[in-house]
């Protein structure tokens, strides 16, 4: 006999990837080593591209992407780090306002620097990865991944600009001004227009950048999904099958499957009630062996009694 353990169970399917939990971490950590990489390398060498006399930086763009593939905290966390490469290029290889990006460089006109180029080296950055990560959730519900990918880098890029130009003209509009040779009145222009010239084709690029990584990440994803869709095919049959046995077996059989027990005893035998059994009628032990049993000698047919007496 079947137990109901036995006809109600299926094959597990089994799970892909190994543990989730740990593989998500490991993956984490390679890409966001190989990010840091990135803004490292663009930080020294190819992170300003050249078109015409505009120059586009591409140092925040690893930013939007980590931000975007790991989350707001990864994209916080490599924002800072782009902030910690300015801070160091511009105290090591100091430059035209490199003040503005790190306290140990002299304001213009005197011998101390300031602790608000701090803020200006860090804090755009850091926002950098937020709103990436932020713009990316948002965006993605009503419209494309890749295009939500886009807008991410694009905002990103925005932020860096918008907020970089902002804190410079709040804590060094006058020395800005001065190094510019333009009135300080006349530095909300200026910062206007660095956003259109700079700004706008940074942020341009950024959209087409991680658009095109967008495309392909999603690309990737389906061959994946599909693929891991064509290995449980056969398995998912299988357990469609194991179910379709079992209710077979479970219409058929006579268990009782509403008790979780898959041991079946025999029914129970009746007792009869004992008779009163008189004194007189009832056989001492010592009796029996006194009782002889004998039968009649049958020697042929003929010698058989007939049972109706003819």
């Amino acid at each position: 006999m079947f137990s109901k353990q036995d006809l109600t169970k299926t094959r597990e399917l089994p799970k892909l990837g190994g543990t989730p939990a740990k593989k998500t971490n490991v993956k984490a950590l390679v890409l966001t080593a190989l990010l840091i990489a990135l803004i490292m390398l663009f930080g020294v060498s190819i992170g300003t591209i050249m078109v015409g006399p505009v120059g586009i930086t591409m140092m925040h763009i690893p930013v939007a992407v980590g931000a975007v593939m790991l989350g707001m905290e990864y994209g916080a966390l490599l924002g800072f780090v782009m902030g910690l490469v300015s801070f160091l290029i511009a105290t090591f290889t100091p430059f035209v306002g490199a003040f503005a990006f790190s306290p140990f460089v002299a304001l213009p006109g005197s011998e101390n620097g300031s602790v608000w180029a701090l803020v200006v080296c860090f804090v755009p950055r850091i926002l950098i990865g937020i709103g990436a990560a932020v713009s990316y959730k948002l965006f993605k519900k009503v419209c494309k991944e890749n295009l939500a990918w886009g807008i991410a880098g694009a905002v990103g890029s925005l932020i860096n600009t918008i907020f970089v130009l902002t804190f410079i003209a709040t804590f060094f509009g006058e020395q800005w001004a001065g190094i510019n040779g333009i009135a300080q009145n006349a530095l909300l222009g200026t910062m206007l227009l660095t956003v259109f010239s700079n700004g706008i084709p940074e942020a341009t690029v950024a959209f087409l950048v991680c658009f095109g990584i967008g495309s392909a990440q999603q690309a990737i994803a389906d061959r994946k999904s599909r693929f891991i869709s064509d290995a449980l095919r056969p398995l998912e049959e299988e357990n469609a099958a194991l179910r379709a046995d079992n209710e077979r077996l479970r219409s058929a059989s006579p268990i009782d499957f509403s008790s979780d027990d898959s041991s079946y005893s025999d029914a129970p035998v009746s007792v009869l009630p004992d008779e009163e059994i008189s004194d007189e009628n009832s056989l001492a032990p010592d009796d029996i062996s006194e009782i002889n049993i004998s039968s009649p000698d049958i020697t042929s047919e003929s010698d058989i009694p007939d049972p109706y007496g003819k």
